[in-house]
């Protein structure tokens, strides 16, 4: 027998030691019955599941189109978002694909981007990206708008009430490829654009008088201002935040004692000096001002 089936132990009465057999507790039988109990549980919840399943399955099949909810417009109004799609409405929701809707709403003007999202009710949830608007400008006659991008959109009262102290920007000339139908501005254009108005934000007080940017490709891009005639050279080789300063700094020394109608031109490009070109009515030649 093996020695882990004995074990030993001293007896007083016989005066040594002796082994004794260890006997192992049988294990205890298993109860009949109980396997196939949990087997029959998982194969009702199964069925269940499979049940219900078919049923969404089948509801789905049935749910139809049956309203829209239009989120984030602001510009446009809700009636002519959906008018493209309402051909949608009872369709069946589970077939009716989402890339078309979208299509359909990207090629609205001011629709930059959005999100179409179908719910079980049969309601198609719209999240609208509308296209910033960031000045204004003259096409073929046309007041459009230039949004953040440079594409030019037509132009809407909406956009007014909602931006009302747009710039207006002259000598928008130079196109870049159209995309979904929208002429865009040439990417140089649009960089002079955006970093002029962000600097015209910044300032203290130009804000208030200049409301207009002619743009020019030869690097003498101007504006003008408020009750003046003279042109105000900023360049297109940015620093308009420094420009923009010193053209405070003119309007305040020089322009409001000499008047609005005494210069012809103001150059502001260069550090520390404005150059001058005084008006035909004036006779002095042109001047250098130190700031």
């Amino acid at each position: 027998m093996p020695d882990d089936e004995y074990q030993e132990y001293y007896d007083p009465e016989e005066g040594e030691l002796v082994e004794e057999e260890v006997l192992e507790e049988p294990l205890p039988a298993p109860t009949s019955g109980g396997g196939s109990f949990v087997l029959i549980v998982v194969a009702l919840v199964l069925l269940l599941v499979a049940g219900l399943a078919s049923i969404a399955l089948q509801w789905k099949q049935k749910v139809v189109v049956r309203n829209f909810i239009v989120e984030g417009e602001s510009l446009l109004k809700e009636q002519e978002i959906l008018a493209p799609i309402e051909f949608a409405k009872g369709h069946n929701l589970q077939l009716l694909e989402v890339d078309v809707l979208k299509s359909q709403l990207l090629a609205l003007p001011y629709v930059h981007d959005v999100v179409v999202r179908k719910e079980f009710n049969g309601t198609i949830r719209l999240r609208l990206h509308e296209r910033e608007p960031v000045a204004l400008t003259v096409h073929n006659g046309h007041i459009m708008v230039i949004d953040r991008e440079g594409f030019l959109l037509p132009w809407r009262n909406t956009v007014a009430q909602r931006y009302p102290k747009l710039l207006t920007v002259y000598g928008t000339e130079r196109y870049a490829k159209s995309e979904r139908g929208l002429q865009r501005l040439h990417e140089r254009d649009v960089a002079v654009i955006l970093e002029f108005i962000a600097a015209l934000a910044e300032s203290d007080y130009a804000s208030l008088l200049i409301r207009e940017l002619h743009l020019d490709a030869t690097n003498t891009t101007w504006s003008k201002a408020s009750q003046s005639s003279s042109q105000f050279i900023f360049g297109n080789d940015g620093r308009f935040n420094e420009k923009l300063k010193n053209f405070e700094i003119f309007w305040q020394k020089v322009i409001s004692k000499k008047g609005f109608t005494f210069y012809n031109n103001e150059d502001l490009r260069f550090k520390d000096r404005v150059f001058t070109t005084p008006s035909v009515i004036s006779p002095s030649p042109q001047e250098i001002t130190p700031l």
